[in-house]
């Protein structure tokens, strides 16, 4: 079974980062506390989108890098307020980011899970 839960269809013209978010709510869903590591999101977003979250020239493996950047940083989702860290590598989607989520898919069905 998957780690990841998702929804389908997807928007269409998602940015990298509402791709990691989208896979974050995923992963809120399915755990306790709606808590989840960076690494499991990680492999999260490799799982839904592979095509964007494949290691360069390893596309059998998840590239945590890349999503470690979309968190972190000056205009990651977490300085955005749409994820924010419980303790070291631990996260949650915030209110805001949930917020988001609902904008993305607004009229869209809600169906899932995306893969098992």
């Amino acid at each position: 079974m998957s780690l990841c839960f998702t929804t389908r269809p997807q928007p269409a013209n998602m940015t990298t980062s509402e791709k990691i978010l989208v896979s974050a709510y995923g992963l809120a869903l399915r755990s306790a506390g709606d808590q989840f590591t960076l690494d499991d999101l990680a492999v999260c977003a490799w799982e839904n989108y592979p095509d964007d979250f494949a290691l360069t020239g390893y596309p059998q493996y998840p590239d945590a890098q890349r999503v470690q950047s979309k968190v972190y940083g000056a205009t990651g989702l977490v300085y955005r307020g749409l994820l924010e860290f419980i303790e070291t590598k631990v996260l949650r989607v915030t209110p805001a980011g949930r917020k988001r989520i609902k904008q993305l898919y607004e009229g869209l069905p809600m169906v899932g899970p995306a893969r098992e």
